[in-house]
């Protein structure tokens, strides 16, 4: 075989010979800089489909502090209330059974301003003066073994809106010290549950690739909502700054990390994508 090969470009003619030779470095290079431009073009691709996942993850996080920031103005609407003040300032010890259900009436006509059961669990008011006020759309009120430390993280943050990821209750936990918009005394706690499912529908609502993950999580790493199979502490070390992206390798599989930390919340949403995934969308 070979020596009929030798046989053959022996016998071409010398315009055949320099023909072919010019034809084989001409395909060469047609290889050569294909490849090279394939790389290229992948290499600008896999730029372009990040930077989008940046942006998604970042936009992602704005939409769950818009939502929050909502939940939190009616919150504060409901205690700044001028009726809903003038009530918390009457001593329930003093008050008739009689007066005690008015009360309890008037107040509910409040805290149903701003009580949405498909964003809520409940909203419940502890007042300084022996009252305590309550509204759920469930048939049962939902018991909190943790209410007494609600009360003392409200009352240490003077005012602020506190929001608690408490992962023994099924709500996300946010709690606000009532005072006297005028002489500022205190007048008890307000704490509303927020359904994770509002969170969760954030995230569904957003396009992240069909192969792309994503999770929430608290300042202090636990598990708010999404995916949380990659919630590794190997994963979690690497996010110390307020946005960013790294590459990441488990399970023989190699992934990218988008990231971007909240100013309102100070959560932390995590996109995870395979490279695969972002080379080919």
């Amino acid at each position: 075989m070979m020596q009929s090969v030798k046989a053959f470009f022996k016998n071409l003619k010398i315009q055949n010979k320099i023909f072919l030779f010019f034809s084989m470095m001409i395909l060469l290079l047609s290889v050569i800089i294909g490849s090279f431009s394939y790389i290229y073009a992948s290499n600008i691709i896999l730029k372009k489909t990040l930077v989008q996942s940046e942006e998604t993850i970042e936009q992602l996080s704005q939409n769950i502090d818009h939502n929050i920031t909502l939940i939190n103005e009616k919150l504060s609407y409901l205690t700044y209330n001028p009726l809903v003040q003038k009530q918390l300032k009457v001593d329930g010890r003093n008050m008739t059974l009689a007066e005690s259900n008015s009360a309890r009436r008037e107040m509910s006509k409040f805290m149903v301003q701003v009580y949405h059961s498909a964003i809520l669990d409940d909203i419940q008011i502890y007042g300084d003066y022996a009252q305590e006020y309550y509204i759920c759309s469930r048939d049962q009120r939902i018991q909190y073994d943790q209410s007494d430390e609600y009360i003392q993280l409200a009352r240490a943050a003077n005012g602020q809106n506190i929001i608690i990821n408490d992962d023994q209750t099924k709500g996300i936990q946010i709690v606000k010290k009532i005072t006297d918009v005028v002489t500022l005394e205190s007048l008890g706690v307000l704490r509303a549950s927020l359904k994770r499912s509002v969170i969760q529908k954030t995230i569904d609502q957003i396009d992240f690739a069909s192969d792309g993950s994503i999770m929430v999580l608290d300042g202090d790493g636990k598990f708010v909502v999404g995916d949380s199979s990659f919630a590794a502490p190997e994963l979690l070390s690497r996010i110390i700054d307020r946005s960013g992206t790294f590459e990441y390798r488990t399970n023989n599989m190699v992934y990218q990390v988008v990231y971007k930390k909240s100013t309102y919340t100070n959560w932390n949403t995590i996109g995870i994508l395979p490279q695969s995934a972002l080379r080919h969308e």
